[in-house]
């Protein structure tokens, strides 16, 4: 009885654990970086959510993450990253929360910051959602009112 109970004690343990994971867990496409097809331009619209590598600030190597397309010209993408960092409150007008996650593809609440970059099209690997209408407003608005000043 020794050795079996302990197998089967583990097993019920670990089915537990598995389904109290399971049941926590939102299923959100992530990027399969092994197959990268080339997405559409014409999916790339302004208030779209995609993964892309975002170079870092420096230029010294790139992560993939969530970014908001803003722009397309020719094979240039300008997108605006979005990060897990909290937006900060009303003062900090570098960021702007996302309020439709869902909507957006993303599995976790996100701002968006305003920092745009311009990626070459291979650089964006796929579309995961669209900003909803309100968070639209509010991050291109964002946007033209920076542009503006």
């Amino acid at each position: 009885m020794g050795k079996n109970h302990h197998y089967r004690h583990r097993d019920r343990r670990h089915s537990k654990h598995a389904q109290h994971w399971a049941e926590r867990t939102v299923t959100v496409p992530k990027p399969r970086m092994a197959l990268v097809e080339v997405v559409a331009m014409n999916r790339l619209r302004p208030g779209v959510v995609v993964w892309a590598h975002v170079p870092y600030v420096d230029g010294e190597g790139e992560k993939t993450r969530p970014a908001i397309v803003v722009s397309t010209r020719g094979r240039d993408v300008q997108i605006l990253p979005v990060t897990t960092k909290p937006s900060y409150g009303p003062a900090r007008t570098e960021y702007v929360a996302i309020g439709d996650c869902v909507a957006a593809g993303l599995d976790r609440s996100s701002s968006v910051r305003f920092r745009p970059i311009t990626v070459d099209r291979l650089e964006v690997v796929m579309v995961v959602g669209e900003l909803a209408p309100t968070d639209r407003h509010a991050v291109l608005g964002q946007l033209a009112l920076a542009d503006a000043v």
